[in-house]
């Protein structure tokens, strides 16, 4: 969901006007600053061309001067006028030379927010901000309205100039060796795409609910560094920023020293991977064992698709409350479909599972054999 989203009169929609078509896309503005004009990951440089529906043009240099244009009811803005030179925020440029490539940039945005359980906001997964692309056809659908059958990249970006669209699941993304992944939920949506990171971190878990901002039990402190697949180190400023660089999957390490606050909201200050694992073995000692059902999820074949994790859990198992309501699941999909009761439950012992090791069958009789398990993991 793009944020800040300027209200305007001007319908959305295509408009044909003697002819004319109006490009959608010059209402999909978030705002804008002294740079240009804000159109979520990028800025298009003051000062730009619009064009009239006469071929006349008319010169802009504010974001000011935009929204004067364009909300004048007498002029029949159409279109900007190309090449236009736009900015990331990173500061990386790039010439656009017709609506088509301004489309395209747009749809590959990627959303800082607008999602929930339920909805993920579509936009154009490429190598370019991922390390999948999308396997089409595929069905996106508005807050309100029928449902698109999308057909290629070009449909897509078309699509989203014009609209908030969301993606219809179950919809397959595609790695660079050809691997195709089934994502059937807004949670297996986030575990593929910040699986493209490489970071290496033992028994750590990211939750999209929290904007991947805990490691484990600890919170991360803004501002902090992190290590790209570029080599560059980056400073993450905020929690906006850092969603980006985790969905697009670019991070490969932390940058060393890390502060981390705990539940306490003690500071705890990091100096390498290995004092970081070491910090988040505390973690399976809080909260437990009101949470071991998950943490059992969490190292198993079904917490992340196309994962295999460390082992196949042998179902059915149960869960306990702490006021002793007893759940039987009988598979991956019923635990996973019921994770937020599962975060809160105990395990009915024992439990087996397979390891993916040796195909070795582990019986787990009480909660230290699982903190054994899951620490050999």
């Amino acid at each position: 969901e793009k944020e800040d989203l300027i209200d305007s009169d001007t319908d959305i929609e295509e408009i044909i006007v003697e002819d004319v078509i109006v490009n959608p896309i010059l209402n999909r503005s978030s705002g804008g600053g002294e740079g240009g004009l804000d159109f979520d990951c990028f800025e298009i440089d003051f000062p730009f061309g619009l064009l009239r529906d006469d071929g006349s043009r008319h010169e802009i240099a504010s974001e000011q001067g935009f929204y004067d244009v364009v909300s004048d009811s007498l002029l029949m803005i159409v279109d900007f006028e190309y090449p236009l030179n736009i900015t990331y925020e990173d500061g990386e440029t790039q010439v656009i030379e017709n609506s088509e490539d301004l489309a395209e940039a747009f749809a590959a945005c990627i959303p800082s927010g607008g999602w929930t359980e339920d909805v993920f906001p579509a936009y154009l997964i490429d190598m370019t901000n991922s390390c999948y692309t999308i396997s089409y056809p595929i069905e996106i659908e508005p807050e309100a309205g029928e449902v698109l059958t999308i057909q290629s990249d070009e449909e897509l970006s078309a699509a989203i100039a014009t609209d908030i669209y969301y993606f219809v699941f179950p919809l397959t993304l595609v790695q660079e060796d050809g691997t195709e992944l089934i994502i059937q939920s807004t949670d297996e949506m986030f575990d593929a795409l910040i699986n493209c990171n490489n970071i290496e971190v033992n028994d750590s878990i990211y939750n999209w609910q929290t904007g991947f901002e805990y490691i484990g039990c600890y919170l991360l402190t803004f501002p902090f560094d992190v290590i790209l697949t570029t080599g560059e180190t980056v400073t993450v400023e905020d929690h906006m920023q850092y969603c980006d660089l985790m969905l697009e999957g670019n991070i490969t390490n932390y940058a060393y020293p890390l502060s981390l606050t705990d539940e306490n909201g003690v500071v705890l200050t990091v100096s390498s991977e290995e004092e970081l694992a070491f910090a988040l073995e505390d973690c399976w000692t809080i909260g437990f064992p009101t949470e071991e059902l998950f943490l059992l999820f969490v190292g198993s074949q079904d917490a992340v698709p196309g994962d295999p994790g460390c082992y196949e859990i042998v179902y059915p198992i149960s869960g306990v409350t702490a006021n002793g309501d007893i759940t039987e699941y009988v598979d991956g999909a019923a635990l996973e479909s019921d994770l937020e009761q599962v975060v809160g439950m105990n395990i009915v012992y024992p439990v087996s599972v397979i390891l993916n090791a040796d195909s070795s069958t582990v019986t787990l009789d009480n909660f230290e054999d699982l903190l054994i398990l899951f620490q050999g993991c």
